[in-house]
């Protein structure tokens, strides 16, 4: 049945999620029909004072609505061409998981998720945030950005406006390192199959958004 899932659905994944529920048996269920494990997960610290500062002068920022939803879409494809594993996203899916952040709130009781966007001639960057945790820092669940310099604004105005002391980031590697943060590994296992007859083992820039590994 999995298989056949993955065969007909091909970005519509929704229906996999329900497998997660069985807990160790469902690896086996993976394993079984072809999925190998896939070791992915680097977020980053960065406090205020070590944040390298950015300004956009022409930049607005202000959170995202169901309308941005194209515009989030163009930008994530935009910046995901080099990388292997992000999920092949749609509008649809923009909007309710990104956006709205569905599943997100429904498997974490209390979150405040919202995304907010950088605005320059377009949208240049955007974050999806939780709000700031007990250790004074700004959760940011994902951060997508055209390059450095609007991820820098926006993260910057962002801590500015919450009054954080800092920035947890979960991001590409890329990105971190353009916000000078620390890194640190999730020792989390996440499972791919090979749709398109590559070898796993070569594949480089690993990644899967945070928002997606439900």
């Amino acid at each position: 049945m999995l298989k056949y899932a993955v065969d007909a659905l091909r970005g519509g994944y929704d229906a996999l999620a329900l497998f997660t529920t069985f807990g160790g048996a469902a690896y086996a269920i993976y394993r079984r029909v072809g999925f190998n494990d896939f070791y992915i997960r680097e977020y980053g610290v960065a406090s205020v004072m070590d944040l390298p500062k950015a300004n956009y002068a022409s930049a607005a920022v202000d959170e995202a609505s169901d309308s941005d939803a194209d515009a989030l879409l163009n930008l994530y494809n935009k910046v995901t061409t080099n990388l292997d594993g992000p999920l092949v996203r749609t509008r649809d899916y923009v909007r309710d998981h990104l956006i709205n952040a569905t599943w997100l709130k429904l498997t974490r009781s209390g979150v405040n998720a919202k995304v907010v966007k950088l605005m320059s001639e377009g949208i240049s960057a955007y974050a999806l945030v939780t709000g700031v945790d007990n250790d004074g820092l700004l959760n940011v669940e994902e951060l997508v950005a055209e390059d450095c310099g609007p991820a820098l604004s926006l993260v910057n105005q962002l801590v500015k406006d919450t009054g954080a002391k800092g920035v947890r980031v979960y991001a590409p590697l890329a990105m971190l390192r353009c916000l000078g943060a620390r890194l640190f590994t999730v020792q989390s296992v996440y499972m791919l199959m090979n749709l398109e007859k590559i070898e796993i083992s070569n594949v480089r820039d690993r990644y899967i958004f945070r928002v997606d590994q439900w």
